[in-house]
């Protein structure tokens, strides 16, 4: 059976995603891709040796565009924990202070040994993400070209309106889910955007 591949980013993993309903799609036959950002997701650290196994199987694949030392070389908000780190030269220095920081990096090292390096893996077109529509915003009490991701998120919580964050994430990772090959995009519910 060809598996389709889905993807899976993490702030949408990090916000009402279960293990069941990733258990659930594998089950219907997907393969769950993501990225790097893998360290990053909540479920995937707090559920390690369930992560290996996928990974070990290949129902879960990790298609790294930057190592996590790479990642924070830059400010990074770990939607894991919701708090921002400044930029560090390592991994390890840049979580010392975050309170999920042993677990974040034993992901890494699951990373580090099943994830697929830059230019090993088949990249499609990538698009990059679309602004918040202004209806959304308008929907959410935003400001459609100043309103972060995590503002839609932390809005949409707020006003018990995540189906229109889930509607403004696929639109915003589309171009993600092309470019790792990737047929649907998973969204809070467990639910599947089919593209």
């Amino acid at each position: 059976m060809d598996r389709k591949r889905i993807w899976l980013d993490s702030l949408t993993a990090n916000n009402g995603l279960t293990i069941e309903a990733i258990d659930d799609l594998i089950l219907k036959g997907y393969v769950v891709v993501t990225s790097n950002t893998a360290v990053d997701i909540n479920i995937f650290q707090m559920n390690q040796a369930w992560l290996e196994s996928h990974l070990e199987y290949s129902n879960i694949i990790i298609e790294i565009w930057h190592t996590p030392d790479e990642m924070v070389r830059k400010d990074f908000f770990w939607s894991s924990c919701s708090k921002m780190t400044s930029p560090a030269v390592t991994l390890e220095d840049a979580i010392e202070d975050l309170p999920n920081a042993a677990d974040i990096l034993d992901v890494a090292d699951l990373v580090d040994i099943y994830g697929i390096p830059k230019g090993e893996w088949t990249t499609g077109p990538w698009t990059p993400p679309a602004p918040l529509s202004h209806e959304a915003a308008s929907k959410l009490g935003l400001n459609a070209e100043s309103a972060t991701r995590t503002d839609v998120l932390e809005a949409a919580k707020k006003a018990d309106m995540m189906d229109v964050f889930d509607a403004y994430n696929v639109i915003y990772n589309i171009g993600l889910a092309t470019q790792h090959c990737c047929e649907g995009i998973i969204k809070t519910d467990g639910s599947l955007h089919v593209m």
